[in-house]
């Protein structure tokens, strides 16, 4: 029994560790997310002010042609329309932002007015390899808490084996030592010592049903557990898949955005060119400028979108480690680093070379298991150029 209580805690050992492990790559995607979250409103915010000063000099121009009769007051309406709609996304803007920063600080633990922005020149590519299939695989065999659930599984497996076993004869090994004192009269003091060694057998005949009834509840259990498992597995094979096709759309529109913010802005110099000589009209201008900003803005939550979904990517296959977030760092930009340098690119390891979150010792103290919490989430990003408002890899346990 005391072999396999034992190994029943090995099983529980190694399923505290893929949980603290997961718990690690959890934070790194959600430190991630509010970390572009609080990019991409700041370019929303950028955008909507953007939007709301041309839509200011397209109302002063419909005024002045106005008043020298060259066009209808009904043009002068719908720049006034679409300038008080400006001013009005641009105050969403700001308290949209506000509310970004404030995500950030709640897992950081401090304000960041400051953070690094995303290089024009990031690299746009597919993860490797390039095949669904293949990341599957990976993350039926890799993702923390797919074995989390495998070492809970392992040890309700056991737990059985420990209460079918309470009916079996049980030997004991005893020892007993004792002394007795007397005063012995006449002939002086008397000292017994009494050494006893022995073997006990223990033969349970009936317990009123209590060795079925915890062996019932141990199977029940662990088939409880094999459902959460084949439940968990489905949804994290689901995960990796809307991560890899997601990875694929982000790059499929940040190629049509492109070409998009290309033709708006060249639609928006035509339009405006003919707007002066009378053949369009303002509304048309107004849209011609709302279409332009919107895919600017589409554009760079395009780019946002490719990032995180390489980030969840990795933590769906458990291929997910701080040194992702280094190379995340170095597609960011600052003053003082503005220079364009090599991009890394996030690969998935060779599964023989490396066992990816489970290859790095835990700290075995809860203090240093916060210190490292509380590095990896304040200290991953740079500061921004412009203002804005696994388990470790122990061996599993063999059962007795």
């Amino acid at each position: 029994e005391l072999a396999r209580a034992r190994t029943q805690a090995e099983w529980r050992n190694l399923q505290s560790k893929a949980e603290l492990e997961f718990a690690l790559q959890d934070l790194i995607v959600r430190l991630a997310e509010r970390y572009f979250g609080v990019l991409r409103a700041s370019d929303d915010l950028e955008n909507a002010r953007g939007e709301f000063e041309a839509f200011g000099k397209q109302l002063e121009l419909s005024k002045e042609r106005l008043e020298f009769g060259l066009v209808a007051v009904t043009d002068v309406d719908e720049a006034q329309a679409g300038y008080d709609l400006a001013r009005a996304r641009v105050i969403e803007a700001e308290n949209d932002l506000r509310s970004a920063h404030d995500a950030l600080a709640t897992i950081t633990g401090r304000p960041h007015p400051e953070l690094a922005t995303l290089r024009a020149d990031s690299p746009i590519d597919h993860p490797e390899p390039a095949n669904v299939a293949a990341w599957s695989a990976f993350a039926a065999d890799q993702n923390l808490q797919l074995q989390s659930f495998r070492y809970a599984s392992n040890a309700f497996e056991e737990e059985i084996r420990r209460a079918s076993a309470g009916h079996l004869p049980q030997l004991d090994l005893i020892m007993r030592r004792s002394r007795d004192s007397a005063n012995g009269g006449q002939s002086g003091p008397l000292n017994v010592d009494n050494m006893l060694f022995g073997m006990q057998m223990s033969v349970p005949i009936y317990q009123g049903g209590q060795v079925q009834s915890r062996t019932r509840e141990a199977r029940a259990l662990h088939l409880q557990s094999l459902a959460r498992l084949e439940r968990e597995r489905r949804a994290i094979l689901r995960e990796t898949r809307e991560s890899f096709y997601g990875i694929s759309t982000s790059i499929a529109r940040v190629d049509a955005l492109r070409q998009a913010v290309r033709s708006a802005e060249s639609a928006v110099e035509s339009i405006s060119l003919s707007y002066e000589l009378n053949l369009r009209t303002s509304f048309e201008v107004l849209l011609a400028q709302r279409d332009m900003f919107r895919a600017r803005r589409d554009l760079v939550g395009a780019r946002y979108d490719y990032i995180l979904g390489l980030l969840r990517l990795k933590r769906a296959s458990g291929a997910l480690a701080t040194v992702d977030l280094a190379k995340v760092n170095e597609w960011l930009q600052t003053p003082e680093s503005s220079e364009s340098k090599p991009a890394a690119r996030m690969a998935m390891p060779d599964k023989r070379a490396v066992r990816p979150a489970l290859q790095r010792p835990l700290p075995e103290k809860p203090a240093e298991t916060d210190a490292l919490m509380l590095k990896t989430s304040t200290s991953i990003f740079a500061p921004k150029a412009r203002s804005s408002t696994a388990a470790t890899s122990a061996q599993a346990p063999r059962s007795p």
